[in-house]
């Protein structure tokens, strides 16, 4: 994902790499500041104790890691780093263009001779090598040879490829269970992948299969979460089940995935959260509304961002330029100044 996914707000979400606006802080779940670092740039979600940032050293903008205490575990040193998974971070340098992997305490674990590389996932990473793309295991080993033009992280034993211009799955020996024949495909959650036949959407099984679709009158559709695929039908946004049926109905002007077991609608002018019956469990007036993390969603209120609790209570004020979902205890946040 490059660098970890931040939930930025202004009137919608934007991804981490957008303009700053203010200082970057974070916030702990009754709003405190536990640190903020004007040097900031970048900032990425807490990902076993440490968080990738991107900051202003004086001569460039390089990446390190800072703890829970806002103090640098492993130096800005990089040009480019991810978040960590299953404890190794790949990490880059201009100098010779190519990364390999950190470990918590920023000792290289994997020597850097990797042209890209993602994220530790069943014990194995996606890495690439003269061009193309294979899978090594967390001692560097090349368990899978380099040979997709493509690659994602491994889900429920299968992971995502990208050859001779199709995607199709592999198991962990590199193996096709899947053979490529879609334009597009997703990781596989909850036993199925969103996929593209030609031009439709469809769910595909782990045999292959279409499970789902293809779907007429989807312009674009979401993964499995909660048993619920969010779907565009037109203008409207609506939710299908794992048999396909729509369980809620296209009717919305704007929705995001389930997550912790709600999702945010808009309803007109109305912001609100569904169950996965589509009951609405919270009603809210506020501008915008994003999804729940460890008990807690971004909500926006004229043009600043706060957060309420599962029973709709604004537990920290709107008050922030930017705000992103929690992880381990923490959000990264934007504040004036």
């Amino acid at each position: 994902m490059g660098l970890a996914a931040l939930l930025v707000l202004g009137l919608q979400a934007a991804r981490a790499h957008d303009r700053k606006l203010g200082t970057i802080a974070f916030i702990d779940k009754e709003g405190r500041v536990v640190f903020s670092d004007r040097r900031l740039h970048e900032a990425g979600d807490f990902s076993g104790g440490l968080a990738v940032t991107r900051i202003h050293t004086g001569e460039a903008l390089r990446y390190g890691y800072l703890d829970r205490r806002g103090e640098f575990q492993i130096p800005p040193r990089f040009d480019f780093a991810c978040p960590f998974s299953e404890g190794l971070a790949f990490v880059q340098v201009r100098a010779n263009r190519l990364g390999g992997y950190v470990d918590a305490s920023g000792k290289v674990a994997i020597e850097g001779t990797f042209e890209s590389g993602g994220e530790f996932s069943d014990g194995l990473a996606p890495v690439q090598s003269g061009g193309k793309f294979g899978y090594i295991d967390s001692k560097g080993v090349q368990v899978v040879p380099p040979r997709f033009e493509g690659a994602g992280p491994f889900r429920g034993g299968l992971a995502r490829v990208l050859s001779g211009g199709k995607t199709g799955y592999v198991d962990r020996r590199g193996q096709w269970v899947i053979e490529p024949r879609f334009e597009a495909g997703s990781d596989f959650g909850e036993g199925l992948a969103r996929v593209r036949l030609g031009t439709k959407l469809a769910y595909a099984g782990r045999d292959g299969a279409a499970v789902i679709g293809p779907l007429d009158g989807v312009g674009s559709a979401s993964d499995f979460s909660h048993g619920r695929a969010l779907v565009r039908v037109r203008t409207k946004w609506g939710f299908l089940d794992a048999t396909g049926k729509l369980a809620i109905p296209p009717r919305f002007e704007a929705a995001y995935d389930f997550s912790e077991g709600l999702s945010p609608v808009q309803s007109g002018k109305e912001w609100m959260y569904i169950d996965p019956e589509g009951r609405p469990v919270i009603r809210l007036q506020c501008d915008w509304a994003l999804g729940f993390s460890e008990g807690l969603a971004p909500v926006i209120v004229k043009d600043r961002v706060g957060y309420i609790d599962r029973s709709g209570k604004a537990v920290i004020a709107p008050r922030f330029l930017r705000a992103a979902r929690f992880s381990e205890g923490l959000a990264n946040v934007e504040v004036e100044g």
